[in-house]
């Protein structure tokens, strides 16, 4: 088994710092296996280079340390994706991170059934609160969606055109716009 360390930049944990890190947790690490990257948050785990040269260097049976859960991703989902990943070659994870009483060590098993429920949450939450949104800009009466293609004058000679037998092709070809516009406002303006 190999370990290969990843710590997000520089200034928060030096290489030789994580090196006595890890000893004292009876992990051992060569300092040319930990990984130095940044965490910007708008970047994903792709777009990472550090991470995806330690993620590239993993072998069955490896194990991937950060000290820190934004080193795998930039949103719940991402770092989730990342674990699997990671698993997926056989390797595994654990995440250091500051306790109490000195450190604690939570394993990839614990982090994806974890990062799954939080997942889901978010995905959830996120809906809740654009559906509320919604619902407010539907009661202040302002338009949500796509503005029409057609002003409300348009709109009423498309409509005085479908009433005098001319078919929706035409009518669109006329307008120069879709069929499914002339469809919508046909179902509106009947409607």
């Amino acid at each position: 088994m190999t370990l290969i360390a990843l710590i997000r930049d520089e200034e928060s944990l030096s290489r030789a710092k994580a090196v006595r890190t890890l000893m004292s947790l009876d992990l051992q690490v060569r300092e040319e296996n930990i990984y130095i990257g940044d965490a910007l948050p708008r970047r994903p785990a792709s777009e990472r280079p550090a991470l995806q040269k330690a993620i590239g260097r993993l072998w069955p049976n490896d194990l991937l340390v950060v000290f820190d859960l934004v080193a795998l991703g930039n949103s719940p989902t991402n770092v989730l994706c990342t674990l699997q990943e990671i698993r997926s070659k056989g390797a595994s994870v654990a995440c250091i991170s500051l306790a109490e009483n000195g450190y604690a060590v939570v394993r990839d098993d614990v982090l994806v059934a974890t990062l799954a429920l939080v997942a889901k949450l978010n995905t959830k939450v996120r809906k809740l609160r654009a559906c509320d949104a919604a619902e407010i800009l539907k009661q202040k009466g302002t338009w949500t969606g796509r503005p029409s293609s057609l002003d409300a004058e348009s709109r009423r000679r498309v409509l005085d055109a479908l009433a005098s037998g001319t078919t929706v092709t035409e009518v669109a070809k006329a307008m120069n716009t879709s069929r499914q516009t002339i469809m919508r406002i046909r179902a509106r303006g009947s409607g």
